[in-house]
Formats: structure tokens, sequence, C-alpha cells
């Protein structure tokens, strides 16, 4: 059937997660099929098939019974290829009708699809939530650390859990209200902190909802709570995910982002956009990573308009373009992070970079084609420009951006920088200089495309730097700049100009 006018009768029995899962694969079927359901389910999950128009019915007959089966290999994620290690790809089938369209594209309508269960909290619910939370400080932090199944490899551990309480407390002003249903969780009184079995009693999901809707930011293990945000699409979260990978266990999110271990790193190059991955240099998450995310993520959005987007790409920007001990004075990330927070208030910016990204995963030398691609896609609209004279140069960059499937408009030149930029003419926002060491081609790519600068136009230059003058790239540049009104808005070990401050 392709727009049923029956409702198709599916008998489901698990828990939270798989609940929300199954019920935004329907919801796909839906809008992609016209298919109605009706959901034998626990009473206690009602809501989440409510909310995505589902009916809910007495028990059916045996035949309806979904299964729900895993593949056996479902979280090994294979480099090459985003899709068949999900938990619930080998569960599409009867009493399922075949998916709309064919699994892959099936699978990428259901990954950019989230429900919205908001519509059905009623005012009792809402002023309950407002109730409890009373005398809370604002943004108040939801964290769910401890789950019932595969408690050992998802669960934070007992002296971390207490210790990123401890330090929410001692480093944020924040509210934290602690979702534990079984008292698993550490606990101490304190004023700041809420307990949800000993202050609210056994909630349930309308009331897990309309206190979703209150908080400013949710912490989440892969459990029930982690999936069921996705039906208040407007709320942050921040995923720590240790031996399971997100891909596999889980349904991405915009405003998800998901903290992966070391062990994972060959699965994550495809996966970073839809999953939003932040990728911790240790073989899990620390800690410290994740008080870093919490952090950020009470500071507000600098880059783009998705939580998910944000947060990765501060990741990128104000952790990995630090100085280090092995890059001692090389960091960009206080150019960068201006340069594209300015960037945003534009609707439809322009980048032109001569000089393309050189070596895979290189964020020592700034990573820039690779970094503004991303930060286009989550702007939404705009385009980049990446001159090179180098072929391998300029193949290495196009095989990056489509691994990563930045769905931004990202071009590839390969030219003489200063020759292609003449014979342009539509304008930039921002000119990267990067193609080579030698002042004087800063100079003739700059000459090249002065006049393709509008009156909020940036100039960012790499490998400039003050030792009594100016050295480096824009050793040239700089000064010229300077003499015609422009002004440094950042400078280290890049130099960024504007024409108004």
């Amino acid at each position: 059937m392709s727009a049923a006018e029956d409702r198709t009768i599916i008998w489901f029995d698990h828990g939270l997660g798989d609940c929300c899962q199954l019920a935004r694969i329907l919801d796909c079927y839906t809008r992609l099929g016209g298919y109605q359901f009706a959901i034998h389910c626990p009473g206690d999950k009602r809501l989440v098939f409510e909310a995505i128009g589902a009916a809910w019915t007495e028990k059916p007959d045996r035949s309806t019974y979904h299964r729900w089966p895993h593949h056996p290999d479902y979280n090994r994620p294979d480099p090459l290829t985003d899709g068949p290690e999900q938990k619930f790809w080998h569960s599409l089938h009867a009493p399922l009708p075949p998916p709309p369209g064919g699994m892959m594209d099936f699978y990428r309508t259901l990954c950019a699809m989230e429900p919205d269960g908001r519509h059905l909290l009623t005012k009792a619910v809402k002023e309950d939530c407002r109730r409890w939370l009373d005398g809370l400080p604002r943004p108040v932090i939801l964290i769910h650390g401890k789950g019932t199944n595969f408690a050992a490899a998802k669960n934070l551990p007992d002296q971390q859990y207490a210790e990123l309480v401890a330090r929410l407390l001692d480093e944020t002003g924040a509210g934290i209200v602690l979702l534990d249903w079984d008292n698993r969780d550490p606990y101490w009184p304190h004023s700041r902190v809420r307990h949800l079995k000993r202050h609210f009693g056994h909630i349930d999901l309308p009331h897990l909802l309309g206190l979703m809707c209150e908080a400013g930011l949710l912490i989440g293990i892969d459990s029930g709570p982690y999936h069921f945000a996705a039906f208040q699409p407007d709320l942050p979260v921040i995923g720590y995910f240790r031996s399971h990978y997100p891909s596999a266990v889980s349904l991405p999110r915009r405003n998800t982002a998901a903290l992966v271990g070391l062990r994972w790193q060959t699965a994550a190059r495809i996966r970073r956009r839809r999953w939003n991955l932040i990728e911790c240099p240790e073989n899990d998450p620390t800690i410290e990573d994740l008080l870093w995310c919490c952090r950020r993520a009470l500071h507000g959005r600098r880059y783009c308009r998705d939580f998910g987007r944000e947060l990765q790409l501060a990741w990128w920007i104000e952790r990995k373009l630090r100085p280090s001990a092995e890059n001692c004075w090389r960091g960009r990330a206080d150019t960068f992070s201006l340069a594209l927070s300015r960037l945003r208030g534009l609707a439809s910016p322009t980048i032109v970079e001569t000089g393309t990204i050189r070596q895979q995963e290189d964020w020592s030398a700034g990573y820039s084609t690779y970094l503004f691609a991303a930060w286009l896609d989550g702007h939404g609209r705009g385009k980049l420009v990446s001159i090179d004279h180098s072929k391998e140069a300029c193949q290495l960059a196009k095989t990056e951006l489509a691994a990563a499937g930045w769905q931004a408009d990202c071009t590839i030149i390969e030219a003489e920088s200063a020759t292609y930029l003449r014979q342009q003419r539509n304008p930039i926002d921002l000119l990267f200089l990067d193609s080579s060491d030698d002042p004087q081609q800063a100079m003739r790519e700059l000459s090249a495309a002065e006049n393709l600068l509008g009156h909020q136009a940036m100039v960012l230059i790499d490998d400039t730097a003050w030792d009594r003058e100016w050295k480096g790239k824009g050793a040239l540049v700089v000064p010229y700049l300077l003499e015609r009104g422009w002004s440094i808005l950042k400078a280290g070990c890049q130099v960024l100009l504007a024409r108004h401050r």
C-alpha cells in the first residue's frame, strides 16, 4: 500500500529509547507515504506515539508484534558507509511496510526529520514543572547519567558523576536537576540541585517533557531521556558516549552534540555532520571534556543557529586551534572565531581563500577549507571558493569535503590565485590569504581582489606577526591596508582586518 486508508497496527513493548526511535520512523512513513498507524505499547509510553499522530489500541493479535531485532554487528560502524550499523536498520520489516523510496532514501529523510510533542502539554503539566523548579537559578541543566540497560558500557561512574555535579555548581551559576527515577545517582543536599525522585516523585513523560521545555541544557547518556529529547526540538543536548557509537544507537538531531572518544576515530569522519560529533582526545570522553562543553553551551550561540553545530564548531575553533605544547605560538582560535562570528550577521556570505588544505585532519595548520565548509553548512547559506595551484591539494580538499558531506556551496579551483581573482566580479565578504610564505604573493592576491571587498569585508592573513615590524605572509598587506583606513580586529599568528571596527 502507498497511501493507506487503513491503519497499520503495531504491538511494541520496548523501552523509552526504542519507542522514541520507532515513533520517528513511523512519522517518516507517514510523511513520505501517507501511512497511518495504531500502536499497542505500555501506557506510560503513549505520549511518544501520540506526538506523531499514531492512535493507541488495545492488545492486537500476535502477528502485529514487532520484535525490534538488532543486527549483531550494529555497533561496528564502517568508516566508509553510514546507515547499516544503525540498530533499527534490520528492524524495518513486517509488521512495518517496505520503506517508501528504498532504505537509503528513507534513512536520509529520517535523519533530517524531527518530531515535536510540545502541543500535547497541558496547562496543568506546565504549571507543575514551573512550580517544581521555582527557586532554582536559570538556566536549568538536566542530567541523566545512569540508565538500566548496558549500564557498564554507558553510565557515568559514580565518582565522575559526582565530580560533574560539583564542578558545575562551582563553575557555573546554573540550577541542576538529576533525572533519577531509581535513586541511583550520587546526591547530596544543595539549594541549587533538585533530585527527581526525592523532590518531584516518579514523574510521567508529559512532566518530563515539561521539564525539558523549562530547561536550558540536557546532559544525557544513551538512554531514554536522551532519545526523548527529540520531542522538544529546541532543547540543547550534550550526549556522552563510551562503548556505544552515536550513529549506531541513536537518530541525529540538530540541537544535539555527541561526545565520543578516540576509540571511534576511524568511524567519525563521515558522521560528523549528521551527529555533530565532538571527538575527544582520550579513549573515552573525560569529565573535563564534558565540563568544557557545558560551560561553552551556557555562553550562547556565536557561529550558527543550531546548537549541535555551534558546539562542534566551538570545539574545533576554540580547542583545536588553541596553542599547544607542540604548536606553542601558532594559535588561530581568536582570529577564526571573530571572523566567523562577524560573518554570522550576513545572510549569504562569500568566503574566498587562497591556498587550500594540504593534509587530512591538519588542525595544527588551521584546516581552514574544511572549517569554512562546516561553518557554511551550519549557517545554511553562502559559498566558499578555495583557490590553489596544486592539483593534489585541490583533490584532497574535494575528497575531504565530500567525505564529510558538507552541503554548503563549496568550489575548489585549481589555478594561480591572483590570476583567477583578477577575473572575478562577485563581492567577497572574507578573504583569507594563505597560499604562499612569500609576502609579495599575498600582496598580488590582495591587489587582484581589492575591488571585490565591500564595506563590511574582512581580510584574514595566516602566519603573520609583529616583531618590530610586520613579518610573514602579511608583511606587505597589513601596512598597506592600515594606510587605507582598515583596522586590525585581532592579531596573533594571524591578522584579521576590517574596514570598520
